[in-house]
């Protein structure tokens, strides 16, 4: 009865501890989808995984989208600073024909939303036709304008802007991680989300809420509406207007505003000043911003609460399994008269005297099989149902920490 009470109170003690420790590696892994960058360890999986996911998605046209080009509507204006000292002259997106595109949308006013990713920001980038265009915006209904400094933001137009802008886990990297706020304030995405589908989004220390429920305050997104290259296929189906362009036919013939009804504008450079370089190659980063709003849309920021325990079982028996001498003595003193047991114990050992270097070599393979085949079908299980990734990388170097430290105890 005692050897009985031993083997269990190590067994509780052994699974409290790992339960414990569990508990604290999901703590890290919850820090770690919300960070930003990616760590750089595992980092680079993650993204050769995120890669290899983008060539199963479906990137159908979305019918109730207007892509608008502003990369062919340039002006040169001078550029001056603070002290109104002039330094030279630069070119812009060409504010007086932005302006008359927003105004045909707002006489129409049958648009369903307008994301205007062109930044105001900058104090010295002003045109003689500002004032007018920041009126036309601060007028409108169910449209958002991209800010990179929401400080230095035209005043008049202050309620319609939210930022845009990313961060890059190291030099060189491009887009991976998209935010959905910084510092307290919505992203561009956020902000439409917010408008069009009218809901909540908090931001804590531990993460976010959305609609009430937890969910991670970034996402690699994916890219179910993408811009291709001419060679491809899919190419002649997204139909791309220029703003100019869009212009003339609107003076030629009044009723060409119709085909801008019930659509989400997305009004941004699509060729020239604002390209990233992204897992499916070069996109524009209007690109980005509403693959951010769809997977908003398809709540891929969050995690149910059976991927949660599942991930949380396999590293408890990960622990658990680390932590075998704890209890395995006591369960041989148990078992000690059961020949089930002790037989395969003998053959074993006569297996490795008599082939030494074939069982190091089976002992080696067993160890990794041990750690990563359970992490492996874990990372393959939860990418599949929900598209999350499971940095094995990660856990697994936390795992041989602890199972280096259990053994130097």
């Amino acid at each position: 009865m005692k050897k009985k009470k031993d083997l269990k109170t190590k067994l509780i003690r052994t699974g409290v501890l790992s339960g414990i420790l569990s508990l604290l590696i999901m703590i890290f892994m919850y820090y770690y989808w919300n960070d930003a960058p990616t760590f750089g360890y595992g980092g680079g999986l993650v993204k050769w995984i995120s890669t290899i996911k983008e060539l199963r998605i479906e990137h159908d046209v979305l019918e109730d989208v207007m892509p608008v080009n502003v990369s062919y509507d340039r002006t040169v204006v001078p550029y001056e600073t603070m002290d109104n000292e002039y330094l030279g002259e630069v070119d812009m997106t060409d504010r007086r024909k932005l302006n008359d595109f927003l105004n045909m949308l707002k006489e129409r006013d049958a648009y369903k939303y307008i994301v205007c990713d062109i930044n105001f920001s900058d104090p010295q980038l002003r045109s003689e036709y500002d004032e007018e265009l920041f009126a036309t915006i601060a007028s409108m209904r169910d449209i958002v304008v991209a800010s990179s400094n929401l400080k230095t933001d035209p005043e008049a137009i202050r309620d319609k802007v939210a930022l845009s802008k990313y961060r890059i886990r190291s030099v060189g990297d491009g887009f991976l991680k998209y935010d959905f706020m910084t510092d307290g304030y919505p992203s561009l995405a956020l902000k439409m989300w917010q408008d069009i589908e009218g809901g909540t989004y908090e931001e804590f220390w531990w993460g976010a809420r959305m609609n009430g429920k937890p969910c991670f305050q970034t996402v690699i997104p994916d890219f179910r509406f993408a811009l291709y290259d001419d060679v491809s296929a899919k190419d002649s189906t997204l139909i791309i207007q220029n703003m100019g362009k869009a212009l003339g036919y609107y003076k030629v013939s009044p009723s060409y505003a119709q085909g801008y009804d019930g659509k989400v504008i997305l009004l941004g450079a699509w060729y020239n000043d604002d390209i990233h370089e992204t897992i499916i190659g070069q996109q524009p980063g209007i690109v980005i911003v509403y693959n951010a709003f769809l997977a908003l849309c398809n709540r891929d920021n969050h995690v149910p609460f059976w991927v949660s325990l599942l991930i949380f079982i396999v590293i408890w028996l990960e622990i658990m399994f680390i932590f075998r001498k704890s209890y395995l003595p006591a369960f041989r003193q148990k078992h000690k008269d059961k020949d089930w047991i002790w037989g395969w114990k003998k053959r074993l050992e006569g297996f490795r005297k008599n082939y030494p270097y074939l069982w190091g070599a089976i002992d080696v393979l067993a160890e990794l099989i041990s750690y990563a085949t359970p992490l492996a079908i874990l990372m393959i299980i939860v990418y599949l149902c929900t598209g999350l990734f499971v940095n094995i990388l990660i856990i697994g170097f936390i795992l041989g920490c602890i199972s280096f430290f259990s053994e130097k105890v």
